[in-house]
């Protein structure tokens, strides 16, 4: 078992086909810059050696992402849905919507859209939505997922390429690209 403290979705093994599909997506696209909306704990970001200009958003900074912090990355402190955040070629949000409810999402990629070339996240293939939201996480605990399960293509529509998850049979991780 992997040594992160943002669930089993963000350990070695769960995250094998995310992190591959990344890689192709910034080679693919020449990525450079990239902010990590809800980027916990930065275990497996920081797993393969990338040479990208990187900052990291989240409502909870947790101690283990400050000792992962790599020399030149940068974390914030804030709500994803009104932090300000820099210009970039792609965000990434790995487990950011589901924890949201709609309006919540909509907000969120406002902000993103402003800001981003590219997005890079997760979505279901089918469309499930729950009455329990996200619950307050404390760093270095466990917490049970639970949220609102929105496929993300009902506001981006399809992406441009996508792949399976190694997550679970209906989870897949897509890249989007904003007009702007």
């Amino acid at each position: 078992m992997s040594q992160t403290d943002c669930g089993p979705g963000s350990s070695v093994e769960k995250t094998v086909t995310l992190r591959a599909f990344f890689d192709k997506c910034i080679i693919d696209y020449d990525i450079r810059t990239v902010n990590d909306i809800g980027c916990g704990d930065l275990y497996w970001i920081t797993l393969d050696n990338r040479e990208i200009d990187y900052i990291g958003y989240d409502s909870l900074i947790r101690t283990k992402a400050l000792e992962r912090l790599r020399h030149g990355w940068e974390l914030v402190f804030g709500d994803v849905k009104s932090v300000n955040l820099r210009s970039c070629d792609l965000s990434l949000c790995k487990d950011v919507f589901r924890h949201h409810d709609n309006d919540g999402i909509e907000a969120i990629l406002s902000n993103i859209k402003k800001s981003s070339k590219y997005l890079l996240c997760d979505y279901d293939l089918e469309h499930k939505i729950t009455d329990s939201w996200h619950e307050d996480l404390k760093d270095g605990q466990p917490y049970d997922i639970s949220g609102n399960r929105v496929d993300v293509r009902r506001y981006l529509g399809e992406p441009l390429i996508s792949c399976p998850s190694n997550e679970g049979e209906i989870k897949r991780y897509g890249l989007w690209k904003f007009l702007s």
